[in-house]
């Protein structure tokens, strides 16, 4: 079992018997999420506590997740930066050795979180005046053009390695 001993440590794999579980849980088709994540490996690189994104005022955890489709043998990345309370939790982990039932719960915590990213990230409009106003952008924004263009490249690479069919799958 993995412990999180640096906040720049590489997790090998965040598959474990309890991570399934608790994806399995969230899914609307559990046996056929089950059968889709043996085909996938996924890991984490964490890369620190710093700021995520560009308008960020608190520092996060960050890391790297990384999903190969062993039958394919296609791999996509993408950064990611954990909640603020999951960043005091890391934070308590390490300056307080806190209890390894939190810590457990944390790690078994992280397929399910590159999981349910995927899920959100798959669906994003084509057309940048449908995604302003489905996520309350103003069309005259050169932030909401650049966050609509990197939501696209995501959705692109998650196009990859999951169908329509399998990303409806994933908990939610």
């Amino acid at each position: 079992m993995f412990e999180l001993k640096a906040k720049t440590e590489k997790l090998q794999s965040v598959k474990s018997d309890a991570s399934i579980s608790k994806c399995l849980e969230y899914s609307e088709y559990p046996n056929e999420l089950g059968a889709l994540l043996k085909d996938f490996e996924v890991s984490i690189q964490f890369t620190g506590i710093k700021k995520h994104f560009a308008d960020d005022k608190e520092e996060r955890l960050t890391g790297t997740y990384t999903i190969t489709r062993t039958s394919t043998n296609r791999t996509i990345s993408f950064d990611f930066g954990f909640s603020l309370n999951d960043t005091e939790m890391i934070s308590a982990f390490e300056l307080v050795n806190a209890v390894k039932r939190d810590r457990k719960e944390f790690v078994d915590g992280l397929l399910y979180t590159a999981l349910a990213c995927c899920a959100s990230d798959y669906y994003i409009p084509i057309d940048f005046e449908d995604f302003c106003s489905e996520f309350s952008y103003s069309e005259d924004s050169i932030k909401a053009k650049n966050t609509w263009e990197a939501c696209l490249k995501q959705s692109s690479k998650l196009r990859k390695i999951f169908t329509e069919d399998e990303i409806n799958f994933l908990p939610q």
